[in-house]
């Protein structure tokens, strides 16, 4: 048994700006380079992007 997919729940963004968008969490390098990196290792990647109900969290 292998994986196939990696999949990163919600709660991955830093905060949401002023009108809503999520803001990423810039460390190590970014959520681009994770999803550009995960498929040369023949995995598929998904990420959840969670609704405004989570905002504020701690």
């Amino acid at each position: 048994m292998s994986y196939e997919y990696i999949v990163i729940d919600d709660c991955w963004q830093v905060l949401r700006d002023e009108i809503g968008n999520m803001v990423c969490d810039p460390k190590p390098s970014g959520m681009k380079a994770l999803a550009d990196y995960i498929p040369t290792k023949g995995l598929k990647f998904g990420l959840c992007v969670g609704s405004k109900k989570f905002e504020g969290r701690s």
